[in-house]
């Protein structure tokens, strides 16, 4: 005799996670991959493994695209666009794993937090804001 806290224990396609909210105690199936249900089993939605292999595959190697540029740009004597296609390359990738994990760990810390919501989108709307004004100061300044 064993016992489960979820429905046939999540299946393959899924997690089985306990759930703390003041004094209950809940579980629940955390599935991946477009699988629903109670015990991860509705596979009406779910991503085949070719899909999800190219999905993952389009969005790491993405970056590695940037490496002809930068080869040309090299051999040109471009060495200002080869330094920007290099840094857009590395940057590109480590900032968006940054902010995932200091999403994460900030959603770990207080998951109800208002900052959790705001910092983002205020990062957000701030870029766009000194995006806009210098693109305004700089046709002014050629205007003139």
């Amino acid at each position: 005799v064993s016992i489960s806290a979820c429905v046939e224990d999540c299946g393959p396609y899924g997690e089985c996670r306990l759930l703390r909210s003041y004094t209950y105690l809940y579980a629940a199936c955390v599935c991946t991959a477009g699988w629903k249900g109670w015990g991860c089993t509705d596979g009406s939605t779910a991503q085949s493994y070719s899909r999800q292999l190219t999905a993952t595959m389009l969005l790491t190697l993405s970056n590695l695209f940037f490496l002809p540029a930068i080869v040309v740009a090299i051999r040109r004597s471009y060495i200002t666009e080869a330094s920007v296609y290099l840094f857009t390359m590395f940057f590109s990738t480590t900032l968006f794993l940054l902010g995932a994990l200091l999403i994460a760990m900030s959603m770990q810390l207080d998951r109800k937090g208002l900052w959790n919501l705001l910092a983002p989108i205020l990062c957000a709307i701030l870029l766009m804001v000194i995006s806009w004004v210098r693109d305004i100061l700089a046709l002014m300044l050629f205007a003139s």
